[in-house]
């Protein structure tokens, strides 16, 4: 054994230059990022985000006249912020004021940061950011001296603009100072809480760095149109990590136990579900147990509910295929779902109910590892009252709606084909084709 006073040490590094190290812009940056995380799992179908638009986070409504523009800068500060930084902010958010205003939309500008305000000038606005009731006047006058010695006519322009107009009242209303907010690590550690709670079949750090990736990546495009991200894109990204972590879960033994492809077809509609199942033989006593009460349930309805409830807590997801008219709408959806099987996946054998002989040749051209069965395969009994559901669902039978509300949160990922919508069970899954 070598002394230790032997052991060759390595040279401790040393920095020549501060100036040129990048960490406290980084440190920011990385603010910024898990922020724009937060605002991407608070997104609703009406709102979108711009990653990196006129502010750090732009919120955009989607439908609503009434509902705000939200513009949020995202400081980090291992001191107190400045006060200039302060006077800076205020006039931006004057400038978007007026940009909003003008167009007849409601704006809010937040100020978002982990530090106090630091020590300034005794005025009314200091006064109001402090959060004591604002003197509209005296602000006004002290707002109309900020940009003197700015080379900017927009920011000189929109001052004019809230005082000619006597808007300083709604200006004032607009802007949110959310000074002393959570560091960077109690950020994190609230998404991954979050992301837990939500997403338990995916594993909070994979799914954080996943987002983290995602907006980064987009932050870095050049159109604008490139950096937009709304509910569905965040439903994808999240929906194909419990997807994957599920198909990755499976052995080869397991294989063609835990995964049934079941077509389902009506007047209208016709749909596909992948059923995934990590653990077949729990699935298998489960859905024996359910069958067993359908003897003395009786009616179609309350056996298909019966069997719903006693599922719905199982450890399996769904996968479905949705298209709304057309001639060929079985196959399509068959080829949309073994698409997923296949490609995603990497799935060769399925199980698969005995369907139409076109389907049946159709299916084994396409993936001759299917198997087809009789309808006596639990995974195949589950499959179809998801397919069943969600095509009652879709043609507006109440039936469906009751049954996917019991068991309905298993169907991750719903891909409407005939107008490239998706759905999750945090959304309406899909509207009637009379809606």
């Amino acid at each position: 054994m070598v002394p230790m006073n032997k052991v060759k040490q390595s040279p401790k590094p040393s920095i020549r230059n501060r100036k040129r190290v990048a960490s406290a812009s980084l440190r920011g940056y990385r603010y910024q990022l898990l922020y724009t995380v937060r605002r991407s799992l608070e997104l609703d179908a009406d709102t979108s985000l711009v990653i990196e638009g006129n502010e750090d986070i732009d919120r955009i409504p989607l439908s609503s006249a009434d509902a705000n523009f939200v513009e949020e800068q995202i400081k980090l500060r291992s001191a107190a912020l400045a006060w200039s930084s302060v006077t800076n902010v205020l006039l931006s958010f004057t400038e978007a004021f007026m940009h909003h205003h003008q167009c007849g939309r409601k704006f809010v500008g937040i100020l978002r940061t982990n530090a106090e305000i630091a020590q300034g000038p005794d005025c009314a606005i200091r006064r109001w950011v402090e959060g004591k009731r604002p003197n509209h006047d005296r602000i006004l006058r002290e707002l109309r001296r900020l940009p003197k010695g700015v080379d900017d006519t927009n920011l000189r322009r929109a001052v004019a603009y809230v005082s000619d107009g006597n808007h300083i009242r709604a200006l004032l209303a607009s802007i949110e100072w959310a000074t002393s907010a959570p560091t960077p690590d109690a950020i994190e550690e609230n998404l991954r809480h979050s992301i837990a709670a939500t997403i338990p079949a995916v594993s909070p750090d994979v799914a954080l760095r996943t987002l983290t990736s995602e907006i980064l990546r987009r932050a870095t495009v050049d159109d604008v149109a490139g950096r937009i991200l709304t509910k569905l894109d965040v439903d994808i990204i999240l929906n194909n990590l419990v997807l994957d972590k599920v198909a990755s879960d499976f052995t080869e033994e397991e294989a063609t136990a835990a995964i049934a492809l079941v077509p389902a077809l009506s007047g209208q509609s016709a749909a596909t579900v992948i059923v995934l199942a990590s653990r077949p033989e729990q699935l298998k006593r489960r859905v024996d147990d359910a069958c067993a009460a359908h003897e003395v349930l009786g009616e179609p309805a309350d056996r298909g509910a019966a069997i719903a409830a006693q599922i719905g807590s199982l450890d399996f997801v769904a996968y479905a295929s949705v298209i709304v008219g057309g001639p060929r709408r079985y196959l399509v959806c068959l080829r949309d779902a073994l698409r997923q099987a296949r490609h995603r996946w990497q799935i060769e054998t399925l199980l698969v109910p005995r369907v139409a002989t076109h389907a049946t040749v159709a299916l084994q051209r396409m993936l001759p590892g299917v198997q087809l069965l009789n309808r006596d395969s639990d995974l195949l009994i589950i499959g179809e009252i998801l397919a069943a559901s969600l095509l009652a669902r879709v043609n507006g039978s109440e039936d469906g709606n009751r049954i996917l509300r019991l068991v309905g949160h298993k169907l991750r990922w719903v891909h409407r084909i005939d107008t490239a919508e998706y759905f999750t069970a945090a959304t309406p899954l899909l509207p009637s084709p009379s809606s």
